[in-house]
Parts: C-alpha cells; structure tokens; sequence
C-alpha cells in the first residue's frame, strides 16, 4: 500500500479526479447550461456535447500516433490539458456567438483526447510491474470520484443560475491537472531511490 501514498501516484489520482471532473462537466451539463447561459434551443446544446465526443474520437487518435512517437508524454499531456482549459474558458466567457461554441466545445473534446494515450502511458511508465493491477486500480479510481463529485457542485452552480462557472468550473479542473502530469516524470526520478 505505500506505493499507493507517493508523490507521483497521488498526483496521477489527483489529475484522472480533476479531468474526470471536467469530462462529467462537459458531457452531463453542457445542454442546460449552454441553454441558460447562451440562450441556445435544445437541438443547438445538444448538438455541443455530440462536438465534444466527436472531438474526443478524433483527438484520441491523432494522441495515439503522437504518444506513440514522443520522448516526453508529460507534455503532450499537459499541454493538451492547457489547450482544453483555454477553450473551456472561452465558453465561460461569453464573449462566443451562439455558433462558434459548438466548435469550442469540439476543440475542448480534441485536447481532452489527445491526453488521454499520453497520460496512460504515463501511468504504465509510474507503475512497478509487480504492482502495476493495484497502481492502475487506485488512480484510475479517480475517474469514478470525479464522476461523482462533479454533479454535486456543478448541479449546485446551475441551481442558482451560475451557468458560466459551469464552464469555468470546467476550465479549473484542467488547469488543476497540467501540472500535475507535467510534474510527473521528475517526481518519478525522486521517487524511484527511494522505492530501490
């Protein structure tokens, strides 16, 4: 178990909690909000959240040929990460025409994608190979927290006509996650004479 409690494993659990967060964002609140916030018809809103999973498609390939070719997946994590939280946070802004945020929102999809064969990878890499089921079992829990967490707030922001913080909520969590896996791989090479 106390490889569960080092630095880099908790911040694997702490990035997959706060992406997850997001996700659940995106995909479970997007149509009420959009329609709150920017006025959208209920076609129009659903038709971002279709946008944010056909961007996750498209980026998750294109992550997969990247991840297969970088020498530093930290930073194709984080950065799409970065990329997902601007995007996010434009659509917090207002400042959009009704159209052009479905475009966001695919955008938010595509980065969202294309960290996820990086981060995997990075959590193979974090993993001893005799520990690997109980490290996979323990950060990828945090998908499930976030899932959970999330209605709960992001529900509660709705509630009191706060749609936008829906969205920024969103941005916030990613902006969480970045440097968490951007710090990753040098608190692995911490980690690892002390795990010796």
């Amino acid at each position: 178990m106390s490889v569960l409690w080092t630095l880099p494993v908790l911040m694997c659990f702490v990035f997959f909690l706060m992406t997850s967060t997001a996700i659940t964002g995106f995909t479970n609140f997007a149509p009420s909000s959009l329609q709150q916030f920017y006025g959208m018809g209920v076609a129009a809103a659903a038709s971002a959240v279709s946008m944010v999973a056909i961007g996750a498609i498209c980026g998750t390939l294109v992550g997969g040929v990247v991840a297969s070719r970088a020498k530093h997946l930290n930073r194709v994590a984080g950065g799409s990460m970065l990329s997902a939280a601007a995007f996010a946070g434009l659509i917090a802004t207002g400042w959009l025409a009704a159209a052009v945020v479905p475009l966001c929102a695919a955008a938010v999809g595509f980065f969202l994608g294309v960290t996820n064969p990086s981060r995997d990878s990075l959590v193979r890499q974090l993993a001893p190979a005799h520990l690997r089921g109980r490290v996979y079992g323990f950060v990828y829990s945090g998908l499930d927290a976030g899932a959970a967490i999330a209605p709960a707030i992001l529900g509660w922001l709705l509630d009191r006509q706060l749609a936008q913080w829906v969205f920024g909520g969103c941005a916030l969590c990613m902006l969480v996650a970045a440097p968490t896996v951007l710090e990753m791989p040098r608190r692995m090479a911490r980690a690892a004479p002390s795990a010796k």
